[in-house]
């Protein structure tokens, strides 16, 4: 498994009047198979020398889904982040894992600026090469297998993916890195996270940008998701724009303790799914009188809780999947016992 030699943690909020992140597209390159191994292939662990920062770039991917040109919206399709998790599956043991591709819902399914699903193409995925070189590779064409959460406030997406570490350079947040236990949680914890910057997303590797902030709100009440229903996030007083949507966000849960000298402990707070606007209405005087509407980034953004992610990783049609999996292991070793140990 591909661990981080810290814990991790995400967080992100969303509110009625939402901004899905992550509409540009990003650069095209030579599509061929994403280059995969069977679920029991296993990355190695982080260098202890990498920062967390540095481990975080390296877990992230850029997601392009195209959609059938509209001639009324010349926007054909989305960009953003995703990013690699390997989940411990309790039933399987300890030492057995699964690994998949997260991202958010809306960039999945290619939503229109009226948040609504369009028909899908292809998904491609970009990552940096283990030779050194960036690489776009194709996800799927037509119907994509990813899973989404049977919560419709929920703004995630997952597929089952194990990529080959040999041929691609990453790392796994691992599940067990998840903030599953809100009470360490306090306002003005750092957070940080990483994804695509759509103005460079990189040219001969993918770079991905890193910034930080700090936990805005922990609320105990329901808000408004980019899906327009209630439900779970967090606010982050962290600058996020196009591009960053399906982003992990890290929460350093030591940061919030004044005159205590120890290392960083991260978790998986979330994953970013979209800001909050900041509007205002102006009036230029000019030759003419100009009158309008600005729309400014407020500079709070929405994290949807990583204990999300796992809810939807444990979602029986997902379990279904997995559970299949191993019996397709089984019928081709002829043995009754589960994948070797990774």
């Amino acid at each position: 498994m591909s661990k981080f030699s810290i814990r991790l943690v995400f967080i992100f909020i969303v509110s009625v009047e939402t901004i899905c992140i992550g509409q540009n597209s990003a650069p095209q390159r030579t599509e061929t198979p994403l280059p995969t191994k069977p679920p029991t292939s296993v990355a190695p662990a982080a260098k202890p020398t990498l920062s967390p920062e540095q481990q975080l770039r390296k877990a992230v991917a850029f997601l392009n889904v195209f959609c059938p040109t509209d001639p009324k919206n010349p926007k054909i399709g989305v960009s953003g982040t995703g990013f690699f998790l390997t989940y411990t599956d309790a039933k399987m043991g300890n030492d057995v894992e699964d690994h998949y591709l997260v991202t958010n819902r809306h960039i999945a399914e290619c939503w229109d600026e009226n948040n609504k699903p369009r028909p899908v193409q292809k998904a491609t995925i970009m990552v940096n090469l283990a030779s050194g070189s960036v690489h776009e590779f194709l996800l799927g064409e037509g119907r994509i297998p990813w899973f989404f959460p049977v919560d419709p406030s929920v703004d995630l997406a997952i597929m089952p993916l194990t990529v080959d570490h040999s041929l691609v350079d990453y790392l796994s947040i691992p599940s067990k890195g998840f903030l599953v236990d809100e009470s360490p949680l306090s306002e003005g914890q750092r957070i940080l996270f990483s994804g695509l910057f759509v103005r460079f997303p990189g040219i001969q590797k993918v770079q991905p940008i890193v910034r930080e902030g700090t936990l805005a709100m922990v609320p105990d009440e329901k808000l408004t998701t980019t899906t327009g229903q209630p439900g779970k996030l967090y606010l982050g007083d962290v600058h996020v724009f196009h591009g960053n949507s399906g982003s992990p966000v890290l929460v350093d849960l030591k940061s919030s303790n004044p005159g205590v000298i120890s290392a960083s402990y991260y978790l998986l707070l979330g994953v970013v799914s979209g800001v909050y606007p900041e509007d205002d209405d102006f009036e230029i005087e000019t030759a003419s009188t100009l009158k309008g509407t600005l729309h400014a980034n407020s500079g709070i953004a929405m994290i949807v809780p990583a204990l999300s992610i796992k809810a939807l990783l444990e979602q029986p049609d997902v379990q279904v999947q997995r559970d299949e999996e191993v019996n397709k292991y089984q019928r081709e070793h002829k043995t009754d016992s589960t994948p070797p140990k990774q």
